[in-house]
């Protein structure tokens, strides 16, 4: 659908707003190409039911802040003819410290960002800060207690 549309693959569907060319569209993938913004009254849902889950392991412990802290966060703007302001990540600096957020397109050699899959990073990377948070604030309420028992007792 639309100038030079490329939906080759089986069960595919591209909708090319580009005037160059967009990519082929491999089997089994719906494909916009050239959208600035794509709105609607309708958010895009994400299937996440557990009956179709398998291998589900909780991300806790202590490397979720870590790799969060990896992570650089950029500004940029599209080669191609974009005057707006963008942010995001380097696909591929993040597939060095989260490979399950990037997706790699062999048929056109592009990297693509999943950026919904940093959202539970960043839930249990929040976890652990508050864990630390929480272990300083005991650790400065006792401590204000021995002042303050020093204060009477001097």
């Amino acid at each position: 659908m639309g100038r030079n549309a490329k939906a080759t693959g089986d069960h595919s569907f591209a909708i090319n707003l580009n005037a160059g060319t967009p990519p082929e569209t491999p089997s089994r993938t719906f494909w916009i190409s050239g959208a600035l913004s794509i709105g609607g009254n309708q958010a895009w849902g994400t299937v996440s039911d557990t009956r179709l889950k398998k291998d589900v392991k909780n991300l806790g412990g202590k490397n979720s802040l870590e790799k969060v802290l990896q992570l650089d966060g950029i500004s940029f703007r599209w080669k191609e003819e974009d005057k707006n302001k963008k942010i995001g990540f380097v696909a591929q600096q993040v597939l060095e410290i989260v490979p399950e957020a990037v997706r790699y397109d062999a048929l056109n050699d592009i990297y693509s960002m999943e950026y919904a899959a940093i959202i539970p990073l960043l839930t249990e990377a929040i976890k652990e800060q508050q864990k630390m948070i929480q272990k300083l604030q005991q650790l400065l309420e006792e401590q204000q207690d021995k002042i303050e028992l020093l204060n009477k007792n001097p």
